[in-house]
């Protein structure tokens, strides 16, 4: 599965709520606003049309897709993206 990032810069339960709706064991919790989702698509519009993020209806928010990744946190967050990135 692709990996995204999500961020809501407004207003996190409905992105949140739609998180829940599309994606509810396929998505992490960074902080607020902040998610890593593991999505069904190749693309970050893809995912924002899914979740009605493009259309301005979740508040402001941006999608990017993750094409590497590094830093320091949690160990749970890096084995959970090391495990659904590999998962087809």
């Amino acid at each position: 599965m692709a990996l995204f990032v999500v961020m809501s810069f407004s207003d996190d339960a409905n992105v949140k709520a739609a998180l829940d709706e599309h994606y509810s064991e396929k998505y992490l919790r960074l902080g607020a606003g902040q998610y890593v989702v593991a999505g069904r698509g190749s693309t970050a519009i893809e995912l924002s049309n899914e979740l009605g993020i493009s259309t301005g209806a979740k508040g402001s928010c941006m999608v990017a897709l993750i094409s590497g990744y590094w830093g320091f946190g949690s160990k749970n967050i890096w084995d959970w993206m090391a495990t659904k990135a590999n998962t087809p």
